[in-house]
């Protein structure tokens, strides 16, 4: 297995473990969350997916244009992501 192969697939296991410990530790959705846990949540995630980009950049020696691409594709999709995995997990939102 080549670096760039492992790199992807190890993306998918650190964007799951990162959002699921940040989501326990940090419970931005229970009721008496301050909105402050929410943003630290998804600034986690989001933050998460762009270091994932960059360092798949990295392995693909990629010029600086593309590679500000990759890392906001990946930003954008941890989010996406991590928004699916908790309607799927539990259930859609729900509001006072």
């Amino acid at each position: 297995m080549d670096a760039v192969r492992l790199s992807r697939l190890t993306t998918g296991l650190v964007l799951a473990a990162g959002g699921l410990a940040a989501g326990h530790l940090l419970l931005p959705y229970t009721p008496p969350a301050a909105p402050g846990r929410r943003v630290a949540f998804w600034a986690i995630v989001v933050a998460l997916g762009a270091w994932r980009g960059w360092s798949e950049g990295g392995l693909l020696e990629e010029p600086a244009e593309r590679r500000r691409k990759r890392i906001g594709a990946y930003a954008a999709a941890a989010a996406v992501l991590a928004y699916l995995a908790n309607w799927v997990v539990h259930g859609g939102p729900r509001w006072p």
